[in-house]
């Protein structure tokens, strides 16, 4: 969890506990849990951190937060204060291509992408060895060994 969402969560508690004491006075013994749970609070920041809350809609479809009509606003711009939206900058061209410098632009028989880790120089893998005969090709489990111990079931 990033600051930011540590900071949401705590600011959602202290809404949640303000606004609970004050508009349902009548209810103190349940604390603020009566207008959001806990479990609530963490979904609304899970949901701010995937960006996925936009409307109250959002909150009430995604949250299943019975009081979102009524204070889906308020939830909403804490949301958009402490998990903000990133700024999507739009793509150029001139960014997409990559540059040649250096030794490849000079010579051109090294290929352009040489990275090691993107041709496989994976050694083949070594034929099984049977551990009851010795025998290549087979494990000692197999029904090609000829000393596998043949299995006897009571009758």
């Amino acid at each position: 969890m990033s600051m930011h969402e540590k900071k949401l969560r705590d600011e959602l508690y202290k809404w949640r506990d303000a606004t609970a004491k004050t508009d349902m006075a009548e209810y103190e013994d349940f604390g603020g849990d009566i207008l959001m749970h806990y479990r609530i609070v963490e979904r609304i920041v899970e949901l701010a951190h995937a960006q996925k809350l936009n409307t109250v809609q959002d909150i009430q479809e995604h949250a299943n937060w019975c009081w979102a009509q009524q204070y889906g606003t308020a939830v909403l711009a804490l949301v958009q204060k402490y998990c903000p939206k990133p700024v999507t900058v739009p793509s150029s061209p001139f960014t997409t291509v990559p540059l040649e410098t250096g030794r490849r632009q000079q010579d051109k028989s090294i290929p352009a992408h040489s990275d090691s880790h993107s041709t496989s120089t994976r050694r083949p893998r070594a034929p099984p060895v049977c551990g009851a005969c010795g025998l290549i090709g087979h494990r000692k489990n197999s029904p090609l060994c000829q000393n596998k111990p043949q299995e006897r079931f009571a009758a």
